[in-house]
C-alpha cells in the first residue's frame, strides 16, 4: 500500500520527524529536507519566500543580475581635431570659434540651444 505522504517522505514509527509541504510541487516531504529557494535579483541573491524540496530546488540564474555599468570616460580638456582625420588648417588667428554659424548663414536659434556659458 502506497503512503498518503507521497514518495518523498519515511516516517518511522519509532522515530517521527515534522513533515513540510513543498510550496513548488505541493507534495508532502520531510521538513529537514527543505531548503529556501534563492534567486538573484538587484545585485546579490535573494530569498524568494518559497520553501521547496531540495530535489525540486532551481539553480538561481546568474543573468537576472544588474548589469554592472561602466562610468563614462573622462573627456578631454582642451580638445583639438586630429588633422590626420580632418586635414583642414586651422583658422588664421588660432582660434576656433565656438558657435559657427551654419552653413546657409542663418544664426542658430536661441531656444534648445545651449551655449558654454551655461555648464559653468
Amino acid at each position: 500500500m502506497k503512503s498518503p505522504l507521497g514518495q518523498w517522505t519515511k516516517i518511522r514509527p519509532s522515530n517521527p520527524r515534522a513533515i513540510g509541504v513543498c510550496d513548488y510541487s505541493g507534495m508532502f516531504c520531510a521538513h529537514r529536507d527543505l531548503v529556501k529557494q534563492m534567486e538573484y535579483r538587484g545585485n546579490g541573491l535573494v530569498w524568494t519566500g518559497f520553501w521547496v524540496n531540495k530535489k525540486f530546488a532551481d539553480k538561481p540564474n546568474i543573468q537576472m543580475l544588474a548589469p554592472i555599468m561602466m562610468p563614462d570616460p573622462i573627456p578631454v580638456y582642451a580638445p583639438r581635431p586630429d588633422t590626420a582625420v580632418d586635414p583642414t588648417p586651422p583658422p588664421p588667428n588660432g582660434v576656433y570659434p565656438q558657435n559657427p554659424a551654419p552653413p546657409s548663414g542663418e544664426p542658430y536659434p536661441s531656444e534648445g540651444v545651449y551655449q558654454e556659458s551655461d555648464f559653468y
